[in-house]
């Protein structure tokens, strides 16, 4: 139910943002307003960490891109485009803060911030 809630939330904020699954309709919207990431569940996380997505209808393909503060990259996980969810293992990340985007058709679009915490 929690799941089914937190989609319609992400939905409702997709449309908001001009969010199209129509191809050609996305004249005039930058590839940052049609791709939306909720934040990570649970967060603080601890060795997993769950995330919901909706990529534009051309996406070809998408990344999750996690870097720590000094911009390394830790973890880079290929999306499934036609998914809408991914479970990222972050059981090898060290406690502190790092920072997550998706990346479309190698263009980073949306960063947030995840926190490990044991």
């Amino acid at each position: 139910m929690k799941h089914l809630l937190l989609l319609i939330l992400i939905v409702v904020a997709a449309c908001k943002a001009g969010f199209s699954t129509s191809p050609g309709t996305a004249q005039g919207n930058t590839l940052q307003n049609q791709v939306i990431i909720s934040n990570p569940f649970p967060n603080p996380a601890r060795d997993l960490a769950t995330f919901e997505y909706f990529l534009p209808a051309g996406a070809k393909e998408a990344r999750l891109v996690v870097r720590n503060l000094t911009g390394l990259v830790e973890i880079s996980q290929p999306l499934d485009v036609s998914a809408n969810k991914v479970e990222l293992d972050t059981s090898r990340l060290r406690n502190g803060i790092y920072l997550y985007s998706i990346e479309v058709n190698n263009q980073g679009v949306i960063s947030k911030r995840l926190v490990i915490s044991r």
